[in-house]
């Protein structure tokens, strides 16, 4: 066996500075590598590129590997606010609850920007509706490899329309957060019209 493959193996100066200072991690990330492929029968150079290169949808994508990758999106979602939802509601999703549910974008991208989103007509459909639930956050667009963020908040005007359909519900409103990294909703955790928050990553 014997096979290392580097970290960063095309920037192979970054890697050798790094390895010198911080031998452990790279120990154990090139560890790991070598026992993923141990696992799918590639512990050597030649098994290995033949596996790599033979990897298709069949092997990655079989329905045991989606029903996983959905098990892990549902354990990974955290409840960061739950102050009147609780043990009133049962298991099974939204379905479990409503007879219909109406979709509004109250934003026309991710970015809210400018005076042109449709925020009021998403607060007229909150006011008809019996109970709210707003999905907001970043997108892989924005949030990316190579893509710097100089602040925690929201995007555009995303909050303002969270605050704006808390206050038009005639329910508390249970807000969905999606994003790969940290976000301030102190705004949020401080409305008592936002009964819940939950953060769920990016499932898909």
């Amino acid at each position: 066996m014997g096979l290392l493959p580097a970290p960063y193996p095309s920037h192979p100066e970054i890697y050798g500075s790094q390895l010198q200072t911080h031998p452990a991690p790279f120990s154990r990330l090139q560890a790991n590598i070598v026992v993923v492929q141990m696992r799918l029968g590639c512990s050597t150079v030649t098994l290995a590129h033949a596996c790599s290169g033979n990897l298709g949808p069949k092997d990655v994508c079989t329905p045991a590997h989606q029903d996983l990758v959905l098990e892990a999106a549902r354990q990974g979602i955290l409840l960061l606010k739950n102050d009147q939802w609780g043990s009133k509601h049962r298991g099974g999703g939204v379905a479990g609850y409503v007879r219909q549910a109406v979709h509004a974008a109250g934003c026309t991208d991710i970015a809210c920007a400018g005076s042109r989103q449709p925020i009021a007509t998403t607060i007229d459909t909150t006011r008809r509706a019996n109970a709210t639930i707003v999905v907001a956050g970043r997108d892989r667009k924005v949030e990316a490899e190579g893509l710097d963020w100089l602040t925690l908040l929201l995007p555009g005007r995303q909050a303002e329309l969270i605050s704006t359909m808390a206050k038009a519900s005639k329910s508390p409103v249970v807000l969905v957060l999606m994003s790969g990294g940290p976000i301030n909703i102190a705004f949020a955790q401080n409305d008592p019209r936002i009964a819940a928050i939950l953060w769920v990553g990016y499932p898909d």
